[in-house]
């Protein structure tokens, strides 16, 4: 059962949620790793800026402007008529011997034009993948930057431990600086990874849409296009869970809030 085949709202409103939530995933990746960028570079500013308020509000406020973006979706997608003409049998000298017709496809973009279709695709691109990516790429840098300038500080720092009596100063390297720069260090990794698996699974669909934006309508139906379409829209949406086996395996902060967001409640109702 199709749903996009029933009305041209139906077709809409699942191409809406469709784009709706695959760029929220993006964006909210964005927000994910500023949060970062903010504890790196202002550490104890952190804790007053990156609040649950101000962490809603920046979610709320990223949902918004993403679906406005989208309405158009309501505008120029539907039903496409296809004209045809087929040839009449024992007579084909008159202007006569041919009848029209036409069919339908459901869920397209309606107007029959290279740019309407090219110009959608291409705002897509820069909202799904593009922008996404450059500011992803950006904040990495800057967090991978502040890292390793952070590194090199407690490096030439030690730490002095005094006795209780006060009788002796040793000049030890703490321990604390050898957890935080493993740490450091992994949290680099997993950053560089995610940013290379967003741009291995969201790129490919993006510039495929771009290039078959110019092929002509018969073109899409060929058994080629869509064994390619649906590998890559499977790789597309596979980005989403590469992120959440990256996380578990490289968080231990993340399992311990996964794992109580599904037993918490259980182990308190017992």
């Amino acid at each position: 059962y199709d749903v996009r085949s029933e009305t041209e709202f139906s077709c809409q409103s699942e191409i809406f949620i469709m784009y709706l939530f695959t760029q929220l995933s993006a964006w909210t990746l964005v927000i994910v790793t500023a949060e970062r960028v903010i504890s790196i570079i202002r550490p104890h500013k952190v804790k007053l800026v990156c609040t649950k308020n101000h962490s809603a509000v920046a979610l709320l406020t990223t949902t918004a402007l993403v679906a406005l973006t989208n309405i158009p979706i309501f505008f120029i997608f539907g039903k496409y008529s296809i004209p045809k003409r087929t040839r009449k049998y024992g007579d084909d000298s008159t202007p006569s011997s041919f009848n029209s017709s036409s069919s339908s496809r459901a869920c397209v973009i309606k107007e029959d034009g290279g740019r309407s279709k090219s110009a959608f695709f291409t705002s897509q691109f820069l909202k799904q993948c593009l922008l996404p990516f450059v500011i992803i790429f950006v904040f990495n840098c800057i967090i991978i930057a502040g890292l390793v300038r952070r590194q090199k500080m407690m490096k030439r720092r030690s730490y002095e431990t005094t006795l209780p009596d006060g009788s002796l100063q040793i000049r030890t390297k703490s321990g604390l600086k050898k957890v935080v720069s493993r740490r450091d260090a992994s949290l680099s990794v997993v950053l560089v990874i995610v940013n290379a698996v967003f741009l291995a699974c969201t790129f490919p669909i993006g510039i495929y849409q771009q290039i078959m934006a110019n092929i002509p309508e018969r073109g899409i139906d060929s058994p080629g296009h869509v064994i390619t379409y649906t590998v890559l829209v499977f790789i597309f949406y596979l980005n989403n869970s590469l992120n959440l086996v990256l996380y578990y395996v490289s968080g231990s902060r993340f399992r311990e809030e996964l794992r109580s967001l599904f037993y918490c409640r259980r182990l308190q109702d017992i």
